[in-house]
Parts: structure tokens; sequence; C-alpha cells
């Protein structure tokens, strides 16, 4: 068995635990990584939880077991797509408070992020002229800053 079935299994193993009906579709088309998407008609709620929340804790678990298993591909996990209609309903935020920042001149802090969707920030905006971006706070209150390039001192 490859390190892509093996993934595969555990994340199945773990869901069947839960007594959910699911497919696993698994593709490689983020960042040269495997991406599992679940597919699920009724249990998508409770595998997301409340902005992700469980679907990272999922990601985690299998993360750690893949290690402890001594796999080393990189991947993710996804579930109906939420964490690519995530992603780019943060990166249009992210693009539209840049540019308020830009029009006010004025620093603006984002809502207490997990450090996936503050990457996700700051890669986007790294290349916005006229802004920077920083991480602020901790743990679960960590939070990214949009500011004007003139506030850095």
């Amino acid at each position: 068995m490859n390190e892509k079935e093996k993934i595969y299994e555990i994340i199945k193993n773990i869901v069947e635990l839960l007594e959910f009906e699911i497919e696993i579709e698994i593709s490689e088309e983020r960042c040269e990584s495997l991406v599992f998407v679940i597919k699920s008609q009724e249990h998508s709620q409770f595998l997301i939880g409340h902005h992700g929340a469980n679907l990272f804790a999922l990601e985690y678990i299998v993360h750690n077991i893949a290690r402890t298993k001594g796999i080393d591909t990189k991947f993710t996990i996804d579930v109906n797509e939420y964490k690519k209609g995530r992603e780019a309903v943060l990166i249009n935020n992210a693009l539209d408070t840049a540019q308020e920042v830009l029009k006010n001149k004025r620093p603006i802090v984002l809502r207490p992020m997990n450090a996936y969707e503050r990457r996700l920030i700051h890669a986007a905006l790294q290349e916005k002229e006229g802004i920077t971006t920083e991480s602020i706070g901790e743990r679960a209150q960590r939070k990214v800053v949009i500011k004007p390039v003139s506030e850095i001192n």
C-alpha cells in the first residue's frame, strides 16, 4: 500500500468510527500536495464545524497518525470543498480590506483566525503595494492586521 492509500485508509477509518456515510475523492491540485475531499450529504456540517474547526481538528489528527506511521506526503483534507470556497472568501475579503486600508490610511484588525487562514491572508497581500500585514495576539486570539506601509515604525 502506497502513502496515498494509507492516508485514505486513515481518514476512512476515523470517519467510519463516527458512523458517517462518505465518499473520498483524491486530487493533486493544491501546492503540489494531495487533497482528500470528503463528500457527505448528511454530515458535512458536523465534519466542518464552526469556521472549519472540526475539519482542521480532523486534519490535525490524521496528520499525527500519518506521521507515526512514517508517512511524509504533504496533504490536506477538505469536506464538500469547504476549504476551497473559504479560501476564495478570505482572499476576496482581504483584498477588499486592503483597499479600505489604502483609502483610509488606517490599519484594520481582522477577526481571530487559525494559522492556515492567516497564512492565506499574508500570501494574498504579500505583493499588494502600499500595505503590509502582521499577525498579533496569542493562540486562538491570533489576528492579522492589515496596515498602510506608512504605519510601519
